[in-house]
């Protein structure tokens, strides 16, 4: 019994052994999220979409690095691109909304290049020294919504715009210029 008694014990060890490796390498892994909220690294952008005071497209510089349509066939656009002083936000949504959706607007760099970032306003907040603009408080229709963001106390440059739609982000490259 002694002999019996013995390999139980030590297999009772190697079980919590395993257990416990498996448990430490769960732990360890992380998942792949595109749908997190934005980073804390100023995002790149590779190339720009120009759309007119309508939405309408008019030509594009680079490889515009866009989502614009979700799983749900939910689409956003931004426009008009450049801007100057506002930017609307065209929103179609083919769901109902959860009032999970935000809108972030980040300072963004020309892929490769340089970045100047500074605090404008209240209307932004800072997240590892990246301006956020942040709206929550949307109030949206299943259906066409437009929202209209003032940029008169931005500083000109590349933008990023995200909006987290039923737990996807799409997201869309702005440029405001004066």
């Amino acid at each position: 019994m002694n002999i019996n008694y013995g390999r139980q014990k030590i297999k009772l060890k190697m079980n919590r052994i395993v257990y416990l490796l498996i448990i430490i390498t769960l732990w360890g892994c992380k998942k792949s999220n595109d749908n997190a909220s934005p980073g804390l690294s100023v995002p790149e952008i590779t190339g720009i979409n120009y759309r007119d005071n309508y939405g309408s497209y008019l030509g594009s510089i680079g490889i515009p690095n866009v989502r614009l349509f979700s799983s749900s066939k939910s689409q956003i656009i931004t426009f008009p691109i450049p801007c100057e002083n506002s930017f609307k936000i065209g929103l179609f949504l083919n769901i109902e909304p959860n009032g999970s959706e935000r809108i972030w607007l980040v300072k963004a760099k020309w892929a490769g290049g340089e970045n100047n970032i500074s605090m404008q306003n209240k209307t932004l907040f800072e997240v590892g020294n990246i301006p956020v603009f942040l709206d929550s408080n949307l109030k949206l229709k299943k259906g066409t919504n437009e929202i209209e963001i003032n940029t008169e106390r931005f500083e000109d440059g590349l933008y990023k715009v995200y909006i987290q739609i039923e737990n996807e982000l799409l997201f869309d490259n702005l440029l405001i210029k004066r």
